[in-house]
This record gives C-alpha cells, structure tokens and sequence, in this order.
C-alpha cells in the first residue's frame, strides 16, 4: 500500500538550504520522490525549480520484528504454562 501526501507550495531563492521533514508512523518509511529523491530529515539546496511527493509504505522489517517478538513471547508463556 503507497500513500501519498498533499502538496506544498513555497518559494525559496537560490542557493537556499532547506530539509524535507514529514511525520511517519512507526510501521511505515518515507520517500520524498521528485528532483531528489531523499529520505525525510535530508537537506536540500534549492538551486532550480524542486517538486518533491512524500511517498509511504510499509515497514516490513517493523512488522516482521512485531510479529516474532509476539510469537516468541506467546511461545515462552506456552511453555511455562505446560510446566
């Protein structure tokens, strides 16, 4: 699943720093896809015209982590419970 933020719009002069923050949930990553094609959090110098989309998706190794830690709590409480 890809979602898609909304679009901003603000003039920065040349030679400008900028950095690209976005609010991501934990069990998703982030992707600024246009001109850069950067991680949120990285800084920019605006040198031309920059379009960039906040592209998320979800974080796997968030969810596989999730999910073995789930399951080996569940298995070490079964057993515990068999004793």
């Amino acid at each position: 699943m890809v979602k898609q933020k909304c679009h901003v719009s603000k003039w920065y002069n040349a030679g400008s720093k900028i950095i690209l923050n976005a609010t991501v949930p934990i069990y998703e990553v982030g992707e600024f896809i246009g001109t850069y094609n950067v991680s949120p959090g990285s800084m920019i110098v605006v040198n031309s015209p920059v379009v960039e989309r906040l592209v998320e998706n979800v974080n796997y190794v968030f969810i596989i982590l999730v999910t073995v830690i789930v399951l080996a709590i569940s298995i070490i409480v079964f057993i515990k419970i068999r004793k």
